[in-house]
């Protein structure tokens, strides 16, 4: 779920259900779980384009927003295939999963 930060309303968050430790925005205390790995690899299902080959991760609606289909750990990417077979079903389209292994760190 995603949930806007109660102080200024416009940062977003994404809130699990889970039951994992909070941790709290030092900005407005607000709570989100907590990380749970540090990230070795990502994972993201993509369409391809028969023309020429082309790639574009592939999204999901949420209300207004899309959440790109990507992932951390197999339980994520597991937990996606259902709605990923789906959508490659009703639209024809050519799927891959991409598994990307090179971790660098840049500064923003």
């Amino acid at each position: 779920m995603i949930d806007k930060c109660p102080n200024d309303g416009t940062r977003l968050i994404l809130v699990s259900g889970s039951e994992k430790p909070c941790v709290e925005c030092p900005r407005c205390g607000f709570s989100a779980p907590k990380n749970y790995m540090k990230i070795k690899e990502m994972f993201c299902f993509v369409s391809v384009d028969p023309g020429d080959g082309n790639e574009g991760i592939i999204t999901a609606r949420m209300g207004s927003m899309a959440m790109p289909l990507v992932g951390a750990d197999m339980d994520r990417v597991e937990s996606l295939v259902p709605l990923v077979k789906k959508l490659q079903k009703e639209s024809g389209t050519i799927v891959k999963l991409l598994k990307f292994t090179t971790r660098g760190e840049l500064e923003f």
